[in-house]
């Protein structure tokens, strides 16, 4: 997915999400517009997942506004909505219920598979795709 967000727009080349601790807000709020368009262009919903969980690493307030829009989205695939229901709750400093605690463990593992990668940026793509 990053790397299609690499070829529309070659300039993010070097400024992927998961580096966005090194990042100005304003390069934040630019890759969280384009994990925003690549979520709403996404044909599977392993690129929806893995859009939500690149969303989730920024530091963006706008990104709570986008999980809250996903969860209430009438056509949206139930385990995505799902996903952003739980980070949208995590993120706003809410409990999360019985019902989705299972995706604290899917965090845990995208976490784990995204620090195996060591940030090697087509890697953690990968990796996190078939999570």
């Amino acid at each position: 997915m990053w790397q299609h967000v690499v070829e529309l727009h070659p300039d993010k080349k070097g400024k992927e999400p998961w580096n966005a601790l090194n990042l100005a807000d304003e390069g934040q709020n630019v890759l969280f517009e384009e994990l925003r368009k690549s979520f709403q262009q996404s044909a599977t919903l392993e690129e929806q997942m893995l859009a939500l969980y690149l969303m989730n690493e920024l530091s963006t307030p706008e990104k709570v506004g986008f999980f809250f829009d996903v969860t209430q989205a009438k056509n949206g695939v139930p385990i995505v909505s799902q996903l952003a229901k739980y980070f949208f709750l995590l993120n706003s400093h809410k409990s999360i219920p019985a019902d989705l605690q299972q995706f604290e463990q899917c965090a845990r593992i995208a976490d784990a598979l995204y620090n195996y990668t060591k940030k090697d940026d087509e890697l953690i793509e990968e990796c996190l795709q078939f999570w």
